[in-house]
Formats: structure tokens, sequence, C-alpha cells
């Protein structure tokens, strides 16, 4: 099984875990809405183009099951 992983800061100059999720497409729905839609530099792009570079801020990790 795959989950696929956000990232925030953590105060200290690095990063902790701030969403997980088990579809791709739904981290890359997290990422356009509570990323890329705070920052002007995505505003003329199109959808297939923004889940693309959603996935520049995804780290995907294979995780067994128990």
């Amino acid at each position: 099984m795959k989950v696929y992983i956000t990232y925030e800061k953590d105060g200290y100059d690095g990063e902790q875990v701030e969403k997980v999720f088990a579809r791709k497409s739904d981290a890359q729905d997290y990422v356009i809405a509570n990323t890329f839609a705070l920052n002007m530099a995505y505003a003329g792009m199109e959808r297939h183009e923004l889940k693309e570079k959603a996935l520049e801020h995804i780290t995907e990790h294979n995780v067994e099951g128990i």
C-alpha cells in the first residue's frame, strides 16, 4: 500500500508531517487548495498543470499492512 504525505515547516528550520493521504489525487487536491490558492504565481495555470506541480510538494511512501 502507498501513502502520500505533505509536510509543513516545524518552526526549527525543519519540516514535520502535515497530512497523510491514501490517494495521490486527494493529496494533490489538498496542495492545490491550501498552498497554490494563496499564491498568485499559480493563478493562470490549468488544472492538469496544477496537479503536476502539486507532486513536487508530496512524497510517496510504501507501507505494509498489519
